[in-house]
């Protein structure tokens, strides 16, 4: 209630928010790349647009199925609710909890909690009951699979081609068993996040951990 809490934070943010995916094909030759497909979320909170590179050895359904799952991943602003109050030592993660304080009213659900012995608090990270139930479950098959899993540095084997840009416009040289390094690693939404010994961008299922 409002007489325990000590502070509490409740904000939105729409930095990664993304309305609009374009799928966009190969250049041509004086460098103008088609629009294939155009996928929109919640444009109600203005266009805000990503576009999505359709690789030459991919379908248009690949491409456009990328676009959607940044709009998945990225289509909704982002909330961040904080409460700082008296330690309660039972409150773990994944607790439902009732607050009513500034402005929030409602049931919670416990994403993170940090409790400080020696100063009697506790910071909690929470989220609205409503869309912690909203959220899909996880599923081994949603999951990406650990090996097409890497970080910068990783070392790796290299069966597949190499590309201009994490987009995967401007397919290069086709390599086999080449061992390689991560040297650079950026979104894993976009269609080649790695990029390897300074040769080129690669797709995550032509690369196996060496």
């Amino acid at each position: 209630e409002d007489t325990n809490a000590t502070l509490t934070r409740d904000k939105i943010s729409t930095v990664d928010l993304v309305t609009r995916v374009k799928v966009v094909g190969k250049e041509d030759s004086e460098g103008r790349q088609p629009v294939e497909a155009v996928l929109d979320g919640l444009t109600q909170h203005g266009i805000r647009q990503r576009i999505q590179n359709r690789a030459e050895d991919d379908s248009l359904a690949t491409a456009k199925s990328a676009a959607q799952e940044i709009l998945d991943k990225h289509g909704k602003p982002t909330r961040t609710i904080t409460l700082e109050g008296p330690d309660v030592p039972v409150i773990r993660k994944g607790d439902k909890i009732h607050v009513k304080a500034g402005t929030l009213n409602g049931y919670y659900i416990t994403k993170s909690v940090r409790h400080d012995a020696d100063g009697r608090n506790m910071t909690m990270e929470l989220e609205p009951e409503e869309e912690s139930k909203a959220a899909p479950a996880k599923t081994a098959a949603s999951a990406p699979a650990a090996s097409t899993t890497f970080n910068k540095g990783d070392s790796v084997i290299l069966n597949g081609a190499v590309y201009r840009d994490s987009y995967g416009s401007g397919k290069g040289k086709t390599f086999t068993n080449r061992k390689c390094t991560i040297t650079i690693k950026v979104d894993t939404s976009r269609p080649c996040p790695y990029h390897v010994d300074g040769i080129g961008w690669v797709k995550p299922n032509t690369v196996t951990k060496a």
